[in-house]
């Protein structure tokens, strides 16, 4: 996991990066977005080529395998969802992968209780609070698509488990382990599994929407189509309109418009 943090850090950096861009109407920032997206999904597919090359403890390669599986899943369905790209049951696949996600980390919080080792530790309360942050984050993801308004109440969930997460951390800042005294974070970095990315993608995405919420940044669009097209295409991702013989308004709309812009185009 560790050998990874650049990488990780790199994508999240870009990812922030195309955000911007986004929001500033620049067509390339949403190609930043789905390229990063795309990444993460090839990444998550190395670390799991890599894991069954590597390893012969069947439980902890299931669960290492089923994450990684789910990740690269949704990963890849983000980044087709920003190049418009859809395929039959895409939502379908989109939300049992979020499903098994949430349920390898809901495992994950069943063993941070049971855990002995840490049982008098701070640190034990903070990966069930890091773990279930993310329990909270993905059930909102999963809902999105299918039931938009229970979604933030879960999302606002995950942010405060977060919060209590930060506050242990800052004051308990150091744990032992096998008598050596080690930076929380630094110790972090050394599991297994993806909490520390997910996490802070996710607190990312918190940030842009509570920050667009109270209107102190715009919402992420690209010039290349109107403004309408992309409201058309945030209801149909949110179930607030049902497809006619297959079709949504804004694959009709897409179609229509790229028809008049071919039309009026004068080549060269």
């Amino acid at each position: 996991m560790s050998k990874y943090i650049p990488l990780y850090y790199l994508l999240c950096m870009l990812l922030i990066m195309g955000a911007f861009a986004a929001m500033a109407q620049n067509q390339y920032g949403l190609v930043i977005l789905g390229l990063v997206a795309g990444s993460f999904s090839v990444l998550f597919l190395f670390q799991l080529m890599e894991l069954y090359a590597g390893v012969t403890k069947m439980p902890r390669q299931f669960m290492l395998s089923g994450e990684l599986i789910s990740l690269i899943i949704l990963s890849a369905v983000l980044c087709m969802r920003i190049f418009y790209v859809r395929f039959p049951l895409v939502e379908e696949l989109y939300g049992v992968s979020g499903v098994v996600l949430g349920c390898i980390y809901v495992i994950k919080v069943v063993g941070d209780l049971k855990d002995k080792h840490f049982e008098k530790s701070a640190y034990r309360f903070m990966m069930i609070m890091i773990h279930s942050s993310i329990v909270m984050y993905i059930t909102s993801m999963i809902l999105v698509p299918f039931f938009p308004r229970y979604s933030e109440p879960f999302g606002i969930a995950g942010f405060i488990l977060f919060i209590g997460f930060f506050v242990i951390a800052i004051v308990v800042r150091q744990i032992i382990n096998n008598d050596e005294n080690i930076p929380i974070i630094q110790y972090l970095t050394r599991i297994k599994d993806r909490s520390i990315v997910l996490i802070a993608i996710f607190m990312i995405f918190t940030a842009y929407m509570g920050l667009t919420k109270i209107g102190l940044v715009p919402k992420m669009y690209t010039d290349e189509y109107p403004k309408a097209y992309f409201e058309l295409v945030n209801r149909a991702e949110s179930s607030n309109e049902k497809s006619v013989n297959g079709e949504y308004k804004h694959e009709e709309f897409k179609e229509m418009y790229d028809k008049f812009i071919n039309r009026h185009t004068v080549s060269e």
